[in-house]
Parts: C-alpha cells; structure tokens; sequence
C-alpha cells in the first residue's frame, strides 16, 4: 500500500496501524470495488481530510491551501476527481495473478451523497481490513480503511 501511494504521489509516505478503526461514514470518502460480476468485493475508505490532503499531493496543490479547504469541510470537484483516480490505481492492491479483476466501481463523498446503508454496514462490520494511518509528507495525515467484503 505504501508503495502504492508513493509512486502515485511521488512523494514520501508513511503508514502505520491505526489506534481505532475507522468506522464512521459521517466525513468520509468511501471507493466500492467490484469483480467482473459487478459483485462489491471490496472497499476503501479514508477520512475527508486524508482524501483531501492526498488529492492535493497528487496535484501539487499548496498544503496551506489544502489546510484552507479542509476547514471549509468539503472537497472540490477537482480534489474529488484526483482522489477518485488514487481510489482507481489503489485497485492493484486487490488484484491478484489468477484471481478475478477487482476494479473501481463507485466513490462516495460522503459530505456531498452519503451512501448507502450496506455500504456503512461494511465499514462497520468485523471483515477481514486493514486500518492504517497515512501521513503524507508536507500535506499531513489520517486514516484508511481496506476491507475485503468478498463476493
């Protein structure tokens, strides 16, 4: 995962497991991935402002003005575009030689649409994830969320 994010950010980050799981959908944006069936089989989810800050590393916004915007309590359309693609290229790490394509299905900001209720259930459920807090180098930190829901 780390490496993941590092390439894609092409900046130093840091990950290490999470003191509390991340379990609220309330400031949350929530990317669903499914097989070739169109089945969920899984979901990644991170706190608004770590989607914030890693969408403004990928674009190479000033972290002043990330800060600025995270205060405000939304995203921007662009910051939700540059996020929704990080979602996208986090999908290798649920593929898998021999196994079904996983790909991006669907994002969920959840200040903007909040999803739907067994979209929340799994975030809250005992699955099998990992939970890690992210510190993105000169942008800042928070926490993500994998869970492999299965078909």
């Amino acid at each position: 995962m780390r490496d993941v994010l590092v390439d894609t950010l092409g900046r130093e980050v840091e990950l290490e497991q999470a003191a509390h799981p991340l379990q609220t959908a309330g400031s949350t944006v929530i990317a669903l991935y499914a097989d070739d069936e169109w089945r969920t089989v899984a979901l990644i989810a991170m706190e608004t402002p770590l989607a914030a800050r890693i969408a403004g590393a990928l674009a190479l916004v000033a972290p002043r003005r990330i800060d600025e915007r995270i205060a405000g309590g939304t995203l921007w359309a662009e910051q939700f575009e540059d996020i929704s693609e990080v979602f996208n290229v986090l999908a290798t790490l649920l593929n898998a030689d021999g196994a079904p394509h996983v790909r991006r299905a669907t994002v969920y900001d959840t200040l903007q649409t909040f999803p739907p209720s067994d979209v929340v259930a799994v975030l809250r459920s005992h699955l099998p994830r990992i939970d890690v807090d992210v510190t993105v180098r000169g942008y800042g930190s928070g926490t993500m969320a994998v869970i492999v829901s299965g078909a």
